[in-house]
């Protein structure tokens, strides 16, 4: 049965050993949590550390782009293939686009879980999500070359034409980035989290996250409660994400096909939680980048929604040193909800004090 609903992955594609691997570890998977977290210690480098979590130093690639660690003492998410638990309702193409930025990965991510697409999903099914590296294309790429680095099978590359919805097996001039969906099972959660906890002394991560946590950390939880925004379209000069770069501009075609089409207020609510996601993880450039992807699309959600869609903006562009570009968000926000205020016991001084620059330079509708 398992073989079966594998058939349009094994062969060429080379995943059925290791989605038939994820089969018993399903049963382990606890319901989707936040990735784990290691304190970076003097003398680790990726290599070491991709040994140690993942079995091998060559997985380092599964760190994405990242050239080196943070200092010693600072936290460093580690990526795993997690899970989540489908709910009443869900469909393949919900959970394809919440989870894997596209609706039209559905088949995938059926047969990612050892599915035919069009199986029905029942409520508490565990589901697994894998973890997507974005692979900046270098001159002389291929499919096949990226296949090689990141999972040591040029013939892998059928996957990530499929995954990147490519229509030929050539990357397009254009193309700046390529998403590699990591489906590892020796990168699974819950094979990776117990080794993160055994290299870590008892402690070491609370006291480490408490003394040096990720810019901007404190004000996460109160921007968790609130984040929403409305309905007066507010211009877009451009001028509220001009720092983006061509890599991210890139990323954003691919997760956003369609810029154009209106946001109900569920599909609104999906990309905004994906973006708080990514804002409390740390990746501050891709969170900002789904807002401004859901922003030009929200003309037709409440204001209060949209007005906390800019207050995550503006938190994201100062978490990132980019502070006018901030200011700008927190005054669009200002003019969704003037009465706006942040919670000085959740919210740290240096938004504060920007959320207060930018209402004593109001943007006018």
């Amino acid at each position: 049965m398992i073989r079966h609903a594998l058939k349009g992955l094994s062969g060429p594609l080379g995943l059925a050993a290791p989605l038939l691997a994820f089969g018993a570890l399903l049963l382990s998977l606890p319901a989707a949590a936040d990735p784990p977290s290691y304190i970076v210690r003097e003398g680790d480098t990726l290599p070491s550390l991709a040994s140690a979590f993942y079995g091998e130093e060559w997985k380092a690639v599964y760190f994405g782009e990242r050239e080196a660690l943070p200092a010693p003492g600072e936290p460093l998410v580690v990526p795993v293939v997690s899970t989540i638990r489908a709910q009443e309702g869900d469909t393949w193409e919900r959970l394809a686009k919440i989870h894997l930025g596209d609706s039209r990965r559905s088949s995938l991510l059926a047969q990612f879980n050892e599915r035919e697409p069009d199986a029905p999903l029942s409520e508490g099914q565990a589901l697994v999500v894998p973890w997507v590296v974005r692979h900046k294309v270098a001159p002389g790429d291929t499919l096949a070359k990226i296949a090689r680095r990141y999972y040591r099978n040029p013939k892998m590359a059928g996957l990530l034409r499929r995954y990147n919805l490519l229509s030929r097996a050539r990357i397009p001039r254009r193309l700046q980035v390529i998403f590699v969906p990591i489906l590892d099972p020796e990168a699974a959660e819950a094979a990776v989290r117990p080794r993160v906890e055994a290299l870590s002394p008892p402690g070491q991560a609370e006291e480490g996250e408490a003394a040096a946590p990720p810019a901007e950390a404190p004000e996460a939880t109160e921007v968790a409660l609130e984040i929403s925004d409305g309905g007066t379209p507010i211009e877009d000069t451009g001028d509220v994400a001009p720092t983006l770069s061509e890599e991210t501009l890139s990323q954003a075609e691919a997760l956003a096909p369609d810029p154009h089409a209106p946001l109900d207020e569920g599909a609104f609510e999906a990309l905004l939680t994906e973006a708080r996601a990514a804002y409390m993880r740390g990746e501050y450039q891709q969170a900002v980048l789904s807002l401004k992807l859901t922003a030009a699309r929200a003309g037709g959600v409440s204001e209060g929604r949209r007005a906390q869609l800019y207050r995550l903006m503006g938190s994201g562009y100062i978490a990132l040193g980019q502070r006018e570009e901030g200011l700008r968000a927190y005054r669009r926000m200002l003019v969704l909800d003037p009465s706006m205020r942040f919670d000085p016991v959740l919210t740290s001084p240096k938004l504060i004090e920007a959320l207060e620059e930018a209402r004593r330079s109001p943007t006018r509708r």
